[in-house]
Order: structure tokens, then C-alpha cells, then sequence
């Protein structure tokens, strides 16, 4: 079965950049799932399973790369991202996993009910932004409480006040109506969640075929268990492709990137404090905090914007050896500072 360049996501930008890399009778190939050692992609010539080597460790769901010419066609090279949604990985080891490449649009889908955190969702925007991602919010299991399915949109809303927000069902005939809008030929979707929002549900139903195992649902909670192994990209014809991922349990900020625009209305107000630098804490005539006092900003959302900026700062200094020094030399100073006032007051 073959699949024309565009049905995969092609554009001319990534046209222009496999003119400079292709050798003689080389082709492109999308990557749409990750094995040990190997990696399936998608081309106009076919499908391919192929070994990965290890000058080529790295790959992701959705990059795009140079396949040479053969009757087992050889990865040659990566082509350049247009986006990449990047996550520190699980463990202790500061490192980065890229969770899906190339992608237009990222679908945070959460569950109405108790799964449901605005936290949550501000670090998962946070992390869309930051990869050049454009965001939408899905309030998935709309069969949980129809009648009150505004007040969950208004929630969903005060987080994320630039970002399209839709509600979904898998239960009702049309219950992903609100979702097609953004779907189309060409363009890629990622799927994020934490466990057992319906990330595969929804997977099934837009294929329209069982094609993602669900688990039944825990009579305890009324939960799922995501069944998702690994990400997968799935082919949605006229509707453009689809990459489901598994379940993330943690979901750490690699860096600061997409801070301001996931907390869009809190950099707004920060226009008006009296200091540029002002980090909204104590300083005199913060105009952040004078909107917490007001009603106007929530507390919760304001702790939220400070925890996720010393989060990422501090993974940014741990993978940046000169700002590793200039905060040692920082506290040196400091520890010397205080040693000399003990001194001068003789303690």
C-alpha cells in the first residue's frame, strides 16, 4: 500500500531540506512507531521496519528522515523538526525525551470528574508551547455530568484563556463532533493525558475500528487503565494523522520555554509591576499579586506559575555547566558574606 508525501504530513519546507541531504535514489520515510532497536516508517514507496543505528539514536515518533536506496533501505540521517514536544525523562538523570515530533496540534485530553486538574493542564501547555505546539483542551467523558458540562468548560477556560477548549463523549453517537474541526488532511495530532482519560477511545473511535486495546473500567473510581504501550501515529485518511501516546505519569518541564505563553494572562498583568524583574513575591506595587488580593487572579494558579519557573530553572542550571558555577560562585559569596557579619558582631 503506498501513501502519497502529503497524507503523511509533507511540506515544502521539509522538501527543501531532503533536497540537501538525499544521495542518489534515496527517499523520505515518516517514523510512526518506536521498537528496541528498530522503528517503523511510513514512505510513499511503503511500510519498513527498520534497525536503528547507533548513530542514529534518538528518533521520536513522527520525525521525518533519509532512507537510502535497496531492498532494505538504510536509515541515513534525520531530517530537522518543526516542532518536538520534549519532557525531562522519567529517573534521576537529567535528560530530555522527545514524546512526539513534528506535530501541529497537540489534544490535552483530561476526564471530567475527579481527574480533572488545572494544574495539570498548565503543565502540559506549558510543555505544548515550549515544543512550538499549538494547544486545544478536551474534556473527555462528557457522559459523566452533560447537564453541568459548562461549568468544567469555564474551568478549563480559566487556565487556558487563549486556548480552544471542546468536550467529548466516545459513549454518544456524534460525541466527537466538537473534535473533527481540528482535524485535516496533512495535519499531525498528538494525544497527551495521564492514565485512563479515554486517550484510546477516542483513538478507536476516530478510526473507527477496535485498533487500540481498552481496559475495562475500575468500579472504584470509575477509571480506566490506559492500555497504550507506546506511540503509535495512526493514519486518519482526509482527516490528516493521529499519534496516541501512553499514559504519562510524570510529565517534568525541560525547560522555561513555554511558561509565558501558558500563563498568558499572569504575563499580562506583570505589565504593570513596578519592577521589570518583579518574580511577584514580596516586592512593593506587584501588580500580580495585587490581582491575587483582588479576586482578579486565582492563588492556586499563581503558586502554580512559581513552582513549574523553579522547576525548570533548576533542570536548565543542571545541564548547564557554566550556570552550575555562577550559582556555586553565587553561594560562596554568600556563605562568605554571612561569615564575615558573625565576625564583625563577634559570633
Amino acid at each position: 500500500m503506498t501513501t502519497a508525501l502529503d497524507d503523511l504530513g509533507w511540506t515544502e519546507a521539509l522538501d527543501a531540506s531532503f533536497r540537501e541531504r538525499a544521495v542518489h535514489g534515496a527517499f523520505p520515510a515518516r517514523v510512526s512507531a518506536m521498537h528496541q532497536g528498530a522503528c517503523d516508517a511510513l514512505a510513499a514507496e511503503g511500510a519498513f521496519r527498520l534497525p536503528i543505528p547507533p548513530s542514529r539514536q534518538g528518533l521520536a515518533v513522527g520525525d521525518w528522515v533519509v532512507l537510502g536506496p535497496g531492498d532494505l533501505p538504510r536509515l541515513l540521517a534525520r531530517l530537522p523538526r518543526g516542532s518536538a514536544l520534549t519532557r525531562q525523562a522519567a529517573g534521576r538523570a537529567t535528560a530530555p525525551q522527545v514524546l512526539a515530533a513534528n506535530v501541529d496540534l497537540a489534544l490535552l485530553v483530561t476526564a471530567i470528574g475527579e481527574d480533572f486538574s488545572p494544574r495539570r493542564l498548565e503543565r502540559y501547555l506549558a510543555v505544548a508551547h515550549a515544543g512550538g505546539v499549538r494547544p486545544a483542551i478536551v474534556l473527555n467523558k462528557l457522559d459523566r455530568d452533560p447537564s453541568g458540562i459548562g461549568r468544567w468548560l469555564r474551568q478549563a477556560e480559566d487556565v487556558a484563556p487563549d486556548t480552544p477548549v471542546v468536550a467529548a463523549t466516545t459513549l454518544w453517537a456524534g460525541g466527537l463532533d466538537d473534535l473533527e474541526p481540528l482535524l485535516a488532511r496533512g495535519r499531525t495530532v498528538v494525544l497527551l493525558g495521564s492514565s485512563g482519560v479515554g486517550k484510546s477511545s477516542i483513538v478507536n473511535m476516530l478510526l473507527g475500528e477496535e485498533a487500540v486495546a481498552v481496559a475495562p473500567i475500575r468500579e472504584r473510581d470509575d477509571t480506566g487503565r490506559h492500555t497504550t504501550s507506546h506511540r503509535q501515529l495512526h493514519q486518519l485518511g482526509d482527516r490528516g494523522l493521529l499519534i496516541d501516546t501512553p499514559g504519562l505519569r510524570e510529565l517534568g518541564l525541560w525547560d522555561t520555554a513555554g511558561l509565558d505563553a501558558a500563563f498568558s494572562d499572569l504575563v499580562a498583568l506583570a505589565e504593570g509591576c513596578r519592577f521589570r524583574d518583579c518574580t511577584h513575591g514580596d516586592e512593593p506595587e506587584c501588580a500580580v499579586v495585587e490581582a491575587v488580593q483582588a479576586g482578579r487572579l486565582d492563588a492556586d494558579r499563581l503558586e502554580s506559575w512559581r513552582q513549574l519557573r523553579r522547576e525548570a530553572a533548576a533542570r536548565e542550571m543542571l545541564r548547564d555547566p557554566s550556570a552550575q558555577k555562577a550559582a556555586g560562585r553565587r553561594m560562596a559569596k554568600m556563605i562568605k558574606e554571612v561569615a564575615e557579619e558573625r565576625r564583625r558582631r563577634g559570633r
